[in-house]
């Protein structure tokens, strides 16, 4: 079996870094929808659009712990980014 190269290595390395990422990002989005309708029943389908449009790992476990102390979907929903 034929060793690896640090640019293999790396690449490897990456590729599994952003695989994490990526489940994170899922997670946490999955996480926000099951809360927000736990407590609120239904949410609009724009909501989760927006939702599933971000990205930023640290802005989605911010909107995470946000889900605890909105009072309403709509509420919720001004702390998402407009089209």
């Amino acid at each position: 079996m034929p060793l690896l190269s640090n640019i293999e290595l790396r690449a490897i390395e990456r590729g599994l870094q952003q695989g994490l990422q990526q489940g994170t990002k899922q997670n946490l989005k999955a996480n926000i929808i099951s809360l927000l309708q736990k407590r609120f029943e239904t949410i609009p389908p724009e909501l989760v659009e927006s939702l599933n449009n971000l990205d930023d790992v640290s802005r989605l476990q911010e909107l995470l712990l946000e889900t605890i102390s909105v009072n309403s979907v709509a509420e919720f929903a001004l702390l998402l980014p407009q089209k």
